[in-house]
């Protein structure tokens, strides 16, 4: 009995390990087909799209997993790099031509994905996403909010110490004083009732 269920195991992951391939070969070749336009003409379904989904977050929270495996299906394409249109003002200001030229092309059908995890806990965010597309698809992933908290402040002390710069234990920025300090950007990003408030009053 055993033999046959480790046997049965492996053949289901031999069968996944598959389909992953195939996916992304049918994925490869749709795109061959799309940049295989010949020269002199265009092709007028090939366009740069609005995302119909957006990953808002959480920071740390296993969003470019998520983004990836999404991308392994050929009727996705994603946005390779975080856009922060809706949570930098800067971006924001660039308007909503800007914010489509970085978008991947897609044929019709096809499904634009972007990510950028600081929507999640950006304050204008969410009215600015439901005012530009009040039907997109909004995904969010979360984990522990305490094994967040230490991944964030992981890769804030990794890239300091590349950068050569300063850094505080992670005692002193949680802790003011004793008690847990509020103000703590990392320990605010993991009090998802908040941030999910918001978008809970729109979509």
């Amino acid at each position: 009995m055993f033999w046959t269920l480790l046997l049965a195991l492996i053949l289901l992951l031999l069968l996944q390990a598959q389909l992953l391939v195939c996916l992304r070969e049918l994925r490869i070749s749709l795109t061959s087909v799309t940049s295989a336009t010949p020269s002199g003409t265009s092709n007028a379904s090939a366009l740069q799209r609005l995302p119909g989904a957006i990953i808002i977050g959480v920071r740390k929270g296993g969003t470019r997993a998520l983004l990836e495996m999404l991308n392994l299906h050929p009727d996705v394409e994603v946005a390779k790099n975080e856009i922060h249109y809706f949570n930098l003002d800067e971006n924001f200001r660039k308007g909503l031509d800007w914010y489509r030229a970085q978008m991947p092309i897609t044929l019709p059908g096809q499904l634009t994905v972007e990510k950028t995890p600081g929507y999640f806990t950006a304050p204008l965010a969410p009215k600015r996403i439901w005012a530009t597309n009040p039907a997109v698809k909004l995904l969010l992933i979360v984990r522990d909010p305490a094994e967040r908290l230490v991944s964030d402040y992981t890769q804030v002390l990794h890239n300091r110490i590349q950068q050569n710069k300063p850094y505080q234990p992670l005692e002193e920025l949680l802790l003011s004083q004793g008690h847990i300090n509020p103000k703590y950007k990392a320990l605010q990003r993991s009090f998802y009732y908040q941030h999910l408030a918001r978008w809970l009053e729109l979509f």
